[in-house]
């Protein structure tokens, strides 16, 4: 699959882990039916991006 972008290569990684402590401290994050931490919001979004299976 090809994928377009307007970010900058690199930059997505760069800006990960600022945007999973962003989420993790946001007030819906709080209604989630388990909770999560900044480093599994991390991995999560990333799973996400790269297509690949939640597995945690």
């Amino acid at each position: 699959m090809n994928r377009i972008s307007i970010i900058a290569p690199g930059v997505r990684d760069m800006a990960r882990p600022s945007i999973a402590s962003l989420a993790t401290g946001d007030a819906c994050t709080g209604s989630n039916p388990r909770p999560i931490t900044p480093a599994e919001m991390e991995k999560l979004f990333s799973c996400i991006y790269d297509g690949r299976p939640v597995d945690f």
